[in-house]
């Protein structure tokens, strides 16, 4: 082998070795939401993620989640709203979800927008129910926010969930399958689904017995000499 053909098969090895190091970074992508928790990797060309593949989400807006290279001023997000831009909820770093009826490659074009990530269905379950429904074969106790353009949740609900009541407005309180929690983030109208919080259990009864509250006591006062 030359010298010369040394050097290219140097060149291919580590040309490979950086193709690998990108997809290990590209797999190791956090993201989460509701809570927060975006992470600098950018699973995107020219700032563009890929498309959303919800198979459910066939309306003429998708949701998104949108990211600024910096603050966004209220008169800027007025103008992107005029564009088709619908801001929903703010995210740290900058970023909001938004629903859009515009094009990403309009959004994207915008200076000062970083990235514009796809709303999927991994992103709208809470990392800690995903976890129980890992280790659970039976329901999971849940609550299920949906978004406003939610159509016929009740029907939905009813399909995919063993009970469910309403809290408030687009809240449901939910007994859900594993498999079917998974199935019901996939609708376009599921904002979020997560944990529902275990009962506070009070010890009032037992506090007053430690301190002797339930027994009548003699007065502190009753010795001193203005107290006869």
């Amino acid at each position: 082998m030359t010298s010369l053909e040394s050097s290219n098969v140097a060149k291919l090895v580590l040309a490979c070795f950086a193709v690998l190091m990108v997809a290990e970074g590209a797999s190791t992508e956090n993201i989460y939401l509701e809570g927060a928790t975006l992470s600098s990797y950018k699973e995107s060309i020219n700032g563009l993620s890929t498309s959303n593949t919800l198979s459910t989400q066939s309306e003429s807006y998708e949701y998104m989640v949108m990211q600024y290279r910096e603050p966004s001023k209220q008169q800027y997000r007025d103008w992107m709203e005029d564009n088709g831009i619908e801001f929903i909820s703010y995210i740290p770093e900058d970023s909001w979800l938004v629903k859009t009826n515009t094009s990403k490659e309009w959004i994207t074009s915008q200076k000062k927008v970083e990235r514009v990530i796809p709303y999927r269905s991994k992103y709208r379950v809470d990392p800690s129910l995903r976890d129980k429904a890992d280790e659970s074969t039976g329901p999971l106790n849940a609550r299920i926010k949906l978004f406003a353009s939610a159509k016929t949740p009740q029907e939905m609900l009813k399909e995919h969930t063993s009970s469910y009541y309403r809290i408030r407005s687009r809240v449901w309180k939910v007994k859900i399958k594993p498999q079917n929690m998974f199935d019901l983030s996939e609708k376009s109208g599921v904002k979020y689904i997560y944990p529902e919080a275990p009962e506070v259990e009070t010890k009032n009864d037992d506090s007053r017995a430690l301190i002797g509250a339930n027994k009548v006591q003699e007065s502190p006062y009753w010795s001193l000499p203005f107290s006869h």
